[in-house]
């Protein structure tokens, strides 16, 4: 498989060429910057909601 063409093909700002490389770079790491707070607020707040549901 074509891992590139693949990329390409559902890219939301269009195809991915040298010339666009950084704007993608810069659109997509903003929007992954929150995976870690939400990886770690949902076993907390899991864990919360049992404390609170025990008590």
């Amino acid at each position: 498989m074509d891992m590139l063409g693949h990329f390409q093909r559902i890219a939301l700002t269009g195809p991915v060429m040298e010339d666009n490389v950084a704007t993608i770079r810069a659109i997509w790491l903003p929007g992954h910057i929150p995976r870690g707070p939400v990886t770690l607020a949902i076993p907390v707040h899991a864990g919360r909601a049992l404390r609170a549901e025990a008590n």
